[in-house]
Parts: structure tokens; C-alpha cells; sequence
């Protein structure tokens, strides 16, 4: 899928947020179907959006559903994994039916113990997706795009349990290809290949400095995307641990290289970063932070460069063993290198999750941004404030 961490945040927190977070969280039991157990479950999310467009200038209120079914076909021998996951959202504006959508995927996994020192996990995936008018991709057209991934990862780990040392190595390819708009969405047809590899080095039980290193290659189909080919190096250090029971975090820092094919393009290098944190200071109470710093694929005109950062945090409370509340707060700036535009987004929101049966889960929640440029000539196409209210149920056999 295109990277812009905006789109993926903003774009699909209908489907994401509504439908597939609860469908994987909502605990079923399974049925078993000879070596295979299966774990099928549905979502219903129902809500209104004050603001699909995205546009303070053409602003579009409608009410919406999202309906999530999701199917998990999974097989372990002898500690292995072998797992086959369908998941769609079928989403439908009442107001605006030309934006209705109907995203799905299908992506395998493989977790196999080659031996006591090594292992290996492969993910195959096939997804159709679409980019919501308003987005970073969607910004001009008069329909959403959609578009089809393909790809596989993989991640090789050598050391066993315990030692001193242990090193991953990761490979992967994702091809994307546009369906529609392609006046437009011509430009975006890419193949992603990345390659790298990290160095745990344990200096405690629970803790581990890390070492890692890697490489994307950006290969555009066509000459004439907004964007040259392009390579992005991450070279970081970090660590990770889990010190106590009530912290446990992943963070890394180092420095981004990202090189154009195109000598007329300025090349990019920079600091970046990406970490994870929680902490758990009662066994009711769990706080998480997200931070990140990354490069990624421009689409706006005269820009050399698009660098996201964004933090967010999350805390939620468990008032008994049916009832959670969350309050959840994020940050998101871009900076479009060559042009002297950064646009900031701030969001908050509150959500109330109930465990209405063991196989039935309810979520109220209400999310609200606010974006804006530092340019007034950006500001009809970046600006816009809006609120969404959500209600999902979620079952699962």
C-alpha cells in the first residue's frame, strides 16, 4: 500500500480503527475443521462523518457503515504456524455513494523453527484497497483510487533463546498497481523491494542493544511519476527490553538517506527515527506511546522531499473486566523539502469498549482533528477540521 503514514492514519481510520482492530481482538475460540481450527468474525460499525472530503472549503457531512467479516484458517505442528486470514471492509456513505468502497485482503503466514538456533517467518499478501478523496493520494481526483498490492516479506532469525547475541535478516517485495483515475494514478504504479538486517546484543535478561541497517528500493513504472526512482538507507541503533513488568519498549534512532536516480533531484539525509513504549503502572491502567520520523514518497508537485513525524499516545483503563475507556492523543507534521511547506494535524479522542458476551464486543468512540499549512496557497488543498463518531459491534465464534 502507499506509505504516507497521513493516508494510513487519517484515510482508513474508518475501516482500521472501526472494523479490523476490534475483529482481531475480539478473542473467539475457534472451530475446528479437521487439522485446521478456524476463527471467523464479523464487525458492524455505524457512524456519522462531518468532514469525508477532507476540505474546509467543500465540506461533506454524511452518516456511514462499515461492514468487516474476517475468517483466520490457522494450523500449528510441532510449534510451527501456518496461518491463511481474509478480511474485507465493505463501507457505504448515505450521503455519497460515489465514495462507497470495498477493501479486502488476503494475506498468509508461515512461522516454522528451523532448528534450535533459527527460524523463519514468510508473509504472502494480496490486498484491494482504495485512497478516500481528500488524502494524500486522493487529493484530486473526482473518485477514490483503488489500487492492488501483491508482495511477500520474510524474516530470517538466527541465535537461540536466551543468548547473547542474535541477528535478523529481512527481505521483501510489494508491487501496487491503480485501477481507476488513471489520468492520474498512472504515476503511482510502483514495485517497493527492501532488504536489511539487525543485531541484538543482550546486556541484561530482559534487554538488548540493537544495530540495524537497511535498504528500499522505489522503482515507479511509468516516467512520468511526480517521483524518480529512489533508494532510502536507514542505518540505527536503539534498544529493546522489557525491564520490569510494568515497561517494556523498542525504540530506535539513526540516520535516513534517501538518493534520486534523478541527478536534477536534491538528495535527502537527515535524522529518523521509530520507537514504541508502554508502560503499565497498575495492572488496570496501560499507557503506550508511538513515535516515529521516516521519509517517505512525495506527491506534491516541486517537492524534493516528504518527511513525516509523528507521535501519538494512548491510555487505557480497565474499569472491570468488561469495561475499557481510552483516551488517545496524536501529533502528525510533513515537510515537503524544495518548497518550504509543512502541514500539522493534531487529533485527540475518547473511546469506551464492553464486553457484552464472550463473543460480543461493543465500542463507542469520537475522534477529532485539525490540519493545517504553513502557507496560505496550500491551505484550500491541506486545512480542514473533522470530527467522527463511531459505534462498532464485533463477534466472534
Amino acid at each position: 500500500m502507499p506509505k504516507p503514514f497521513l493516508k494510513s492514519v487519517i484515510a482508513c481510520s474508518l475501516a482500521m480503527f472501526g472494523g479490523q482492530s476490534w475483529a482481531d481482538d475480539a478473542g473467539g475460540a475457534g472451530i475446528p475443521w479437521g487439522p485446521v481450527s478456524v476463527y471467523p468474525s464479523v464487525g458492524l460499525t455505524v457512524g456519522n462523518d462531518d468532514n469525508l472530503l477532507l476540505s474546509n472549503a467543500n465540506r461533506l457531512s454524511t452518516s456511514f457503515e462499515v461492514l468487516s467479516p474476517q475468517a483466520r484458517f490457522e494450523a500449528q505442528h510441532r510449534g510451527d504456524i501456518y496461518a491463511l486470514t481474509y478480511h474485507a471492509d465493505l463501507g457505504r456513505y448515505n450521503n455519497s455513494s460515489p465514495d462507497d468502497y470495498n477493501d479486502q485482503s488476503l494475506v498468509g503466514q508461515a512461522d516454522t523453527a528451523i532448528s534450535s538456533r533459527a527460524s523463519l517467518k514468510v508473509r504472502p499478501e494480496y490486498t484491494l484497497g482504495h485512497d478516500p478523496r481528500g488524502t494524500t493520494y486522493g487529493i484530486f481526483t473526482p473518485v477514490p483510487n483503488r489500487w492492488r498490492n501483491a508482495g511477500a516479506s520474510g524474516v530470517y532469525g538466527y541465535g537461540s533463546e536466551g543468548a547473547k547475541g542474535r541477528i535478523e535478516i529481512s527481505a521483501g517485495f510489494l508491487g501496487t498497481k491503480y485501477l481507476n483515475n488513471r489520468y492520474l494514478t498512472y504515476a503511482y504504479d510502483k514495485n517497493t523491494t527492501d532488504f536489511g538486517g539487525t543485531f541484538f546484543y543482550r546486556v541484561m535478561p530482559k534487554t538488548s542493544l540493537l544495530f540495524q541497517a537497511s535498504n528500499t528500493r522505489y522503482a515507479y513504472d511509468n516516467a512520468g511519476s511526480l517521483v524518480p526512482n529512489n533508494t532510502v538507507r536507514n542505518y540505527m541503533v536503539g534498544a529493546k527490553w522489557e525491564a520490569t513488568a510494568k515497561t517494556t519498549g523498542d525504540v530506535r534512532i539513526g540516520q535516513i538517506q534517501q538518493r534520486y536516480d534523478n541527478g536534477t533531484v536534491p538528495n535527502f539525509t537527515g535524522t529518523g527515527w521509530n520507537g514504541t513504549i508502554q508502560w503499565r503502572p497498575r495492572e488496570y491502567s496501560r499507557v503506550k506511546l508511538d513515535l516515529t520520523k521516516q521519509p517517505e514518497q512525495t506527491t506534491l508537485a516541486g517537492s524534493s522531499s516528504y518527511v513525516v513525524t509523528s507521535s501519538s499516545a494512548d491510555w487505557a483503563y480497565d474499569w472491570n473486566s468488561r469495561f475499557t475507556s481510552h483516551v488517545n492523543l496524536a501529533r502528525i507534521t510533513e515537510n515537503f523539502g524544495g518548497l518550504a511547506l509543512s502541514t500539522r494535524n493534531n487529533s485527540y479522542g475518547l473511546e469506551a469498549d464492553y464486553r457484552i458476551r464472550r463473543w460480543l464486543k461493543g465500542a463507542l468512540s469520537w475522534t477529532s482533528w485539525a490540519k493545517a499549512a504553513n502557507q496560505a496557497a496550500y491551505s484550500s488543498f491541506f486545512d480542514y477540521n473533522r470530527n467522527v463518531v463511531m459505534l462498532t459491534l464485533t463477534g466472534t465464534l
